[in-house]
């Protein structure tokens, strides 16, 4: 028996938006998940519509947490896939965990380098003139020569 009520089928069954609903999730999020292999595949009513049970509620909720601490989908996929065969993923998640703690310590790094460079051109730009001369650096000059970003492809 579902225990989060009979679901509006009347037969045990969630639909894409009551486990969404009580998931947290928006039900496109569900159905990406699903089509990008994360999850498996849901049942489907006599009427073609997805329906879900209690295990599926427990891996949507996995897969958001999992998303929250920042692992990528692939990875997560894993972690379910070997949750599902009965495996225990321990041994994967706890590598991915430390990959995940190195690869978040260096973007902190990152972070509190674009930090410093930030209050440096903020300092410098209240020294510029606000409407240069032709002779005269102005803050854009600044931002352009600044190191910060360098060799980031355009766009990003």
């Amino acid at each position: 028996m579902n225990p989060y009520g009979r679901g509006v089928s009347g037969d045990g069954w969630l639909t894409v938006g009551e486990v969404a609903s009580l998931v947290g999730l928006e039900s496109s999020a569900l159905r990406f998940y699903e089509a990008q292999g994360v999850v498996p595949v849901a049942e489907r009513s006599a009427a073609g519509y997805r329906v879900y049970g209690e295990a599926d509620v427990e891996r949507f909720r996995f897969v958001k947490a999992a998303r929250g601490l920042g692992l990528g989908l692939a990875e997560i996929a894993e972690v379910v896939s070997a949750r599902e065969s009965g495996s225990p993923a321990c041994v994967e998640v706890q590598a991915l965990l430390g990959r995940q703690i190195r690869d978040t310590e260096r973007r902190i790094g990152e972070l509190r380098s674009l930090l410093v460079e930030l209050r440096r051109l903020a300092a410098l730009s209240v020294m510029l003139p606000d409407a240069p001369g032709p002779d005269e650096d102005c803050i854009c000059g600044a931002i352009a020569a600044s190191s910060v970003g360098a060799g980031v492809a355009s766009g990003t």
